[in-house]
């Protein structure tokens, strides 16, 4: 498997751009202001892609963290939007979580926003078929989440004493209310509750209930082939500071396992669905 700085140095930055801005056409220009109300939109246009290149280039050419003990892969995974199912989601999982894990799709997904740049340089992307046939959209996302605070991540310590913040406000007692029923909330908040139908509840619950089966299904899917791919890659061995050791009796015992076959087998856990 190769990092996401490897991955990004091997594509072409030009495309990435295109890929950046037919996915995050707005977000970019978090910093907006009055001076942009006399320009064009080619000017506009010209300075998002300086910046994205900027970015591009930044993590590039940036020194990854060698005190990062934790390794992470991310990787693609099909789930259900807006009533479709071909769309894929994004994910970051630990390797040593996902290894010890008897239920795959229990495994933990990682944001990663508020983490320093060079601590996210060494993130393995997954060498998974979906992951690689989607690897702009990882890309991409990896992209909008490292600059989420900036390109430079200027405002990511103010944004974390702000979360900080908000956990304590959270947790004082001073400032919580509760309520008995759902009406109260509604009533609290001057909200109009609309018209429930006589089965709709019962309906909509079958509905997510499948949306969530369908996702937690892929995602074992996917997860179980990385895990495979990990266990059976010497080159990926050698480069991870891990007590392979502990894996050594899964790995004789799970080589053989199709990862579909072992997700089917998983059907009637309700753990899992």
């Amino acid at each position: 498997m190769k990092t996401i700085q490897q991955t990004l140095k091997e594509l072409d930055i030009e495309e990435v751009i295109d890929y950046y801005f037919a996915t995050y056409p707005i977000e970019l220009f978090k910093d907006l202001d009055q001076k942009w109300d006399s320009k064009t939109v080619a000017e506009c246009k010209a300075h998002g892609r300086s910046e994205i290149r900027r970015l591009i280039e930044r993590l590039i050419n940036m020194d990854p963290n060698p005190n990062v003990s934790k390794k992470s892969i991310l990787y693609a995974s099909k789930y259900v939007s807006e009533g479709c199912s071909h769309h894929v989601v994004e994910g970051l999982v630990d390797v040593e979580e996902l290894l010890k894990a008897e239920d795959v799709s229990e495994v933990q997904s990682y944001g990663y926003e508020f983490e320093r740049q060079e601590d996210t340089l060494g993130y393995y992307v997954a060498d998974t078929a979906l992951t690689q046939n989607n690897l702009l959209e990882i890309v991409v996302s990896y992209l909008y989440e490292v600059s989420f605070w900036g390109i430079d991540q200027e405002h990511l310590e103010e944004e974390k004493q702000l979360l900080d913040e908000a956990f304590e406000q959270c947790e004082d007692p001073s400032r919580s209310r509760s309520f008995n029923t759902i009406e109260e909330l509604y009533e609290d908040l001057g909200i109009t509750p609309e018209e429930v139908y006589p089965e709709e509840e019962e309906k909509r619950n079958a509905y997510q209930k499948a949306i969530i089966e369908y996702d937690r299904y892929c995602k074992a899917v996917e997860l179980e082939r990385i895990k495979k791919s990990i266990l059976s890659s010497e080159s990926f061995k050698e480069n991870c500071d891990i007590d392979w050791g502990k894996y050594t009796n899964f790995n004789e015992s799970q080589r053989a396992i199709d990862p579909v076959e072992y997700v089917r087998e998983m059907r009637d856990d309700d753990r899992v669905f």
